[in-house]
């Protein structure tokens, strides 16, 4: 009698203990994600974001603050174009605890906002001394008690062929004149340079053109000059490297294969040669689509006694993140162009983030079931750029751990609550056949 008692209390007991198994022990006990080793990203991203359904951050760099701003801006890497997703749509910061932070991100092809100023002129003096011929121009303001604005003349070029080198002044009052710069125009068949940038903008009501050995006497009309003004520089976001490539010869055609296996966004190829030639182009993605580039599709190289003419530059309309591109240059009879070496122009974003969470941060990335965030940030872009912002930068580069992948028809309901508190009842029944069986033995 006494043995029967007992064998029935351990029996409730223990089918007590199945039943807080059943009501959520487990899951109090241990909540799920750490059960099976899901990482901390994960967990986060189930908290706040809101934008995840599966997957992880496969990557991560520390992000190094520049001072002690209420802002941060860093630039991305090569290796965060290579490892995160098309359109960059998995990145994230996130503070010590595991909360992701808000960004906006900015980039040069997006952000450039540029207005071209133009102003009308008037020739007002020429004459020849030697072989020199001097022309003095004057600007007319587009309006009074404004500042005459320029960075760039545009020039009326004779209709033959022709190279002069030429120097460019500046001056307030057409007597007394500051050297700008030194440039060329020409006309060589279809090829034409009619402009020169004279790198900054100036405040000059009067511009002078000397063009040098002009024994022809070729008139130059100043068309205008040009102010681009921009609220974002894109060479701020531009960097250049030395591209894997390889050529190969079909026939009359030549193909450069770029390789851009980090994907990074390209912006430009420059082609370094020698010699004289002309040569048509075309640039295709490695899916075959046509890339449309500025300016034509025509190489040229042309090399005189003391100067050269070349437009060797493949400047596209829109960056590519192509993992590599084509340059079909069509050679006909001649032979193909001598290259020397290829570079390669890429445009580069910045993200800015707000100090207000636990530091650390770090950035994350390289998450294939991720979704572009949406954050208020964006909103506020326009009073941040008014604020003192820190350059911060980013670290090396590290694996996160990866998270062991189970099948969606196997054991995947085990990483769930309902799943642990079935274990634990399982558990319990069988400990608790095994109790009466032991004490039937008695």
């Amino acid at each position: 009698m006494r043995r029967q008692r007992r064998i029935r209390k351990v029996s409730i007991n223990l089918l007590l203990l199945s039943c807080l198994g059943l009501s959520g022990l487990g899951a109090v006990i241990l909540p799920p994600y750490q059960t099976l080793g899901i990482s901390v990203a994960e967990a986060a991203s189930s908290k706040g974001d809101g934008a995840e359904k599966s997957g992880q951050w496969r990557f991560t760099k520390d992000i190094e603050p520049g001072g002690d701003a209420a802002y941060q801006e860093f630039f991305l890497d090569e290796e965060v174009y290579q490892h995160a997703n098309a359109g960059l749509r998995d990145l994230r910061i996130e503070d010590s605890r595991g909360q992701f932070v808000p960004y906006y991100r900015e980039s040069g092809e997006a952000e450039q906002k540029e207005q071209n100023i133009s102003y009308k002129t008037d020739l007002i003096h020429k004459f020849n001394k030697d072989l020199e011929t001097t022309f003095d121009y004057r600007v007319i303001p587009n309006e009074e008690n404004r500042d005459i604005q320029g960075s760039r003349l545009e020039f009326d070029l004779p209709e033959e062929a022709f190279l002069k080198h030429v120097q460019i002044f500046g001056g307030y009052d057409g007597n007394t004149w500051e050297p700008l710069g030194k440039g060329n125009l020409y006309r060589a068949g279809e090829f034409a340079q009619s402009g020169i940038d004279l790198g900054s903008a100036y405040k000059f009501t009067y511009y002078r053109l000397v063009v040098q050995n002009n024994a022809e006497k070729l008139e130059f009309g100043l068309k205008r000059l040009m102010h681009k003004t921009a609220t974002v520089t894109i060479q701020d976001f531009t960097r250049q490297r030395e591209p894997v490539y390889e050529m190969k010869e079909d026939g009359s055609k030549t193909q450069l294969v770029i390789h851009n296996d980090n994907r990074l966004k390209v912006s430009a190829i420059r082609l370094e040669t020698t010699g004289n030639f002309t040569r048509a182009y075309m640039l295709h993605d490695d899916s075959g689509k046509e890339l449309g580039t500025v300016g034509g599709s025509k190489l040229y190289r042309l090399d005189f006694k003391d100067s050269r003419i070349a437009g060797t530059d493949i400047v596209l309309h829109e960056p590519t993140t192509a993992p590599y591109f084509t340059v079909t240059i069509e050679n006909q009879d001649d032979s193909p162009i001598p290259l020397q070496g290829v570079q390669m122009d890429y445009l580069l974003d910045k993200l800015v983030f707000p100090v207000d969470g636990d530091g650390p941060f770090r950035l994350v990335y390289g998450n294939s079931g991720a979704v572009a965030p949406q954050y208020d940030i964006v909103s506020f872009r326009n009073h941040i750029e008014g604020e003192k912002i820190g350059t911060a930068r980013l670290g090396p580069e590290s694996a996160l751990p990866e998270v062991s992948a189970i099948s969606s028809t196997g054991w995947h309901w085990l990483t769930g609550a309902m799943g642990f508190n079935a274990v634990i009842i399982i558990v319990s029944l069988l400990l608790m056949i095994f109790l009466i069986r032991k004490l039937n033995r008695k």
